[in-house]
Formats: C-alpha cells, structure tokens, sequence
C-alpha cells in the first residue's frame, strides 16, 4: 500500500504560536486561532483548490512540502482522485468557512484502483512525465502515481478501504482529528464497510502516536510492520454529528 511520500500517514504537528498565520485567507486556506471553533462538514463543489493546497502543505511528513515536491504532484496522487471518485467520502475541516483540514477515503479500494486506471492515470500521466526514476524525489513520486494498485494493501477482505487525514496546525490540538476520524468511520461503517487501512511514515511518530490512541493496529497479515494500520469502522463510535466544535484544552489531536 502507498504511504504518501514514504513518509506520511497524518499531518498532524505542534502548533507553532510564532506561526499561527502561516496558512491566510489569500490563498483560501485557513490560518489563525483567533476564532475559537472548527467545523467538520462534508465536501462541497469549489473545495478542491484549498484541500490541494492543504495537501501540499502538509506533504513532508507533516511539513510543508511547497519546495520539495513541486507542480500539484502530491495533490494529484493523494487528494484529486479521490475528490473525483468519491466527493461523499471527502469530510472537511474549516474554520471562518476556509478549509484547513479533511479527510478523505475510498471504501472499496479494488474498485478505486481500476477507476484510477481507466480515468485518472490518462489525467495523471499528461500532467506527469517521469524522466528519471531516481532523479529526484518528484520524478520517484511521479512514478508511484503511475500504479496505483500500490495503494492494494493486504487484508483487503477484511479492511477494504483506505483514507488518508490532513490538518493544518491551525486545526490541531482541539480533538477536531478525532472528530474527523469518527466522521469517517461512522459513515464507512453505514455502508457496510467493515474496516479501513492506511499507510503512516517511519519518520512520522506523531502521526503514530495519534493512530495508536484511536486504537489503529498493524494489519493482521503484517502484526510485525507499524507503517500499515487498520481498524474496524465501528471502533471509535457509529455515529457523530458534523458541525461546529470548540476548541478544546490542546491535548487532543
């Protein structure tokens, strides 16, 4: 299964109070604490822009990955096809209506990855050109984006989906990851979807930590590999109601 830049499950960091308006209303994506509520709501038509930046600026294990991985690469392989695919899997964070987390999901990864191929590769492959397999980090990336059966982890019987979550530091500390987490869960769990998987980097024990706290696990297949988790849809709750949320006390992700 493809983890994100080999290095990504989350992008869930420590706010940095000296850099609390890195992410501004000029670019559309939300960037201060000053306002003290989040909301979680679904995907809405206009959305795709700011979550593509949101992707890219959390892309590097965490951090900002604008000057890693240039040219909408990230946001091609880890966010676009799935808005495309699957837009009522996208479940948003905003704050002031500026998107600045989201998670998003295919529930049948199989029949994600046969999409991706008749529909998003020709997309993918016009936009990308691979030069050199070892290049560069965006021409390795470029190359992932061109087999997405990659993102076919084992254990599929039993944990058919998978879903990547993003959020900017703004959204961070305030439970609003758990709150997502349980969105998405809750709405896997009302289609019949029995669990999901993702892929979380070596180097991201934050993420880590986060996953393990909401009571992800290695895959049964792979009890020895922490990089590829799992959990049950209905493990952190079977319903949650979307909208807005308070700030909390900063030891929630």
């Amino acid at each position: 299964m493809i983890t994100r830049n080999a290095s990504v499950g989350v992008a869930l960091r420590t706010a940095d109070s000296n850099n609390a308006m890195s992410y501004n209303s000029v670019s559309g994506v939300a960037g201060s604490r000053d306002t003290a509520r989040f909301a979680i709501r679904p995907y809405r038509e206009g959305d795709e822009p700011a979550l593509r930046e949101v992707c890219v600026r959390t892309g590097k294990s965490g951090q900002d990955a604008s000057d890693w991985i240039p040219g909408g690469l990230l946001p091609d392989i880890y966010l676009s096809p799935y808005v495309q695919y699957a837009p009522d899997l996208v479940f948003v964070v905003d704050q002031n209506g500026m998107p600045c987390g989201y998670a998003i999901a295919a529930a049948d990864t199989a029949a994600f990855v046969a999409w991706y191929r008749e529909h998003w590769l020709p997309v993918f492959l016009e936009r990308h050109r691979v030069v050199d397999q070892s290049a560069s980090a965006a021409d390795r990336l470029a190359q992932t984006g061109r087999h997405p059966e990659n993102f076919l982890g084992p254990d599929q019987d039993r944990y058919p989906a998978h879903m990547h979550i993003d959020l900017l530091p703004v959204a961070q500390g305030q439970g609003v990851g758990r709150r997502l987490m349980q969105a998405m869960l809750a709405e896997l769990h009302r289609r019949g979807i029995p669990g999901v998987q993702l892929g979380v980097g070596a180097g991201n024990s934050r993420a880590r930590g986060f996953y393990a706290h909401l009571g992800f696990r290695p895959l049964p297949s792979a009890p020895g590999n922490p990089l590829q988790l799992c959990i049950s849809t209905d493990h952190i709750g079977t319903t949650v109601n979307t909208g807005t949320i308070p700030v909390g006390t900063g030891r929630e992700q």
